[in-house]
């Protein structure tokens, strides 16, 4: 995964960029919470029953899971892949080979790893957004 890699190639990247920096946001916001954030399903209710992730008994949600509630009910659904691929390239940035990819990484790590993996990816969206400031 290339470390040079722009975010947005469309018109108005400054624009774009912003959306998925609000995907990130919101969807770090959803699982800040440790009890709103689970392991190996995309959604669980309260009962630990796992749930489709827009189902109103959702309570708690995995990385994909999140990103996916956010900007399905939010944002342009293509924004997703983007989203997604900004987590990874967090993962790969700060864990390296021991990244393998979203899923394994939600479903082994704790939950403060999970969090930082937001935060690094919403990092990335501001260090690109500086680059369309100036």
């Amino acid at each position: 995964m290339s470390e040079n890699k722009s975010i947005v190639y469309l018109p108005n990247p400054g624009y774009w960029c912003n959306r998925l920096k609000g995907i990130l946001i919101d969807s770090l916001n959803l699982i800040r919470d440790p009890r709103n954030w689970t392991t190996n399903v995309l959604a669980r209710n309260e009962q630990g029953i796992p749930v489709y992730f827009t189902d109103e008994e959702a309570t708690c949600w995995c990385s994909i899971g999140a990103i996916n509630k956010v900007a399905t009910e939010d944002y342009e659904e293509w924004l997703i892949d983007e989203a997604l691929d900004l987590l990874s390239r967090a993962g790969w940035r700060r864990w390296g080979a021991e990244f393998q990819d979203i899923i394994h990484f939600n479903d082994s790590a704790n939950h403060s790893s999970v969090i930082g993996m937001f935060e690094d990816a919403i990092k990335l969206v501001r260090e690109e957004e500086a680059k369309y400031a100036k």
